[in-house]
């Protein structure tokens, strides 16, 4: 095959000059492969995986996925440390923080999807990421009681067996696709840690705002842990017929 370099990893590999044509022909479908990159001939194809040969090594998205990890510890300490000052003003840098994390999730997939650079480690590092944020600012929200023990614990089981679930599904380079319920629950997941943060000063009822939205959060994180699992076990048995068919 004619083209860039190559490299015997056990799976079919494209080099850098390969035309579209060949490695759809090789491969199937080139999945996560943008229609520019690939009439540049710049993608690699590994099965249903790729990489990127040239250019930046880190790319826009990875850079908002690492800026959520980074923002963690400044969270937190921002956070910890309303218990020994006046704490409105650090809560609201925190909430500020938080917003911006909740906006580059957004834009990382925004932009992966539009350039065609989304691949199943950046889908999968942008999800971690986001585990990471909630899981360290909630249970720094614990810390300081502005948030349900329970519910931080709902929570944090549902993300890391859906971890788990997703590092076996990528190390076969597969990835099993966002759905509504998990991009509902991130979204309600960043707003209960700003409205943790930012609690009105009267509560509602036996409960403040926050509380009931934190607790709701909670209803739908545990709801899409259960639809991604079920997605998971689907897949298995699909995969599961088509191995015994063949």
């Amino acid at each position: 095959m004619a083209g860039g370099p190559s490299v015997d990893t056990g799976y079919e590999l494209y080099g850098a000059g390969t035309s579209l044509s060949e490695m759809e022909s090789g491969c199937g479908t080139v999945v996560g492969l943008g229609r520019r990159a690939q009439l540049a001939g710049r993608g690699v194809g590994l099965g249903r995986r790729r990489i990127f040969q040239g250019g930046s090594a880190i790319s826009i998205p990875d850079l908002l996925a690492l800026f959520r990890v980074v923002s963690v510890p400044a969270i937190i300490t921002l956070v910890l440390a309303t218990e020994h000052t006046d704490g409105r003003y650090l809560f609201g840098i925190a909430t500020i923080l938080v917003i911006c994390a909740g906006l580059s999730d957004f834009f990382d997939g925004y932009i992966a999807r539009r350039q065609g650079i989304t691949t199943t480690l950046g889908a999968f590092w942008d999800t971690t990421a986001d585990k990471i944020l909630v899981s360290g600012v909630l249970i720094a929200l614990v810390s300081v009681d502005r948030a349900s023990v329970w519910v931080t614990f709902i929570i944090m089981t549902r993300e890391f067996v859906v971890m788990a679930i997703r590092s076996v599904i990528a190390f076969d380079g597969n990835l099993v696709p966002a759905s509504i319920a998990g991009k509902t629950k991130a979204g309600f997941q960043f707003f209960a840690l700003g409205f943790a943060m930012m609690r009105l000063p009267e509560p509602w009822g036996p409960l403040y705002f926050d509380e009931y939205w934190m607790w709701l959060t909670g209803a739908i994180t545990f709801a899409s842990g259960w639809d991604y699992a079920v997605r998971f076990r689907d897949g298995i048995r699909q995969a599961g017929r088509s191995s015994g068919g063949s």
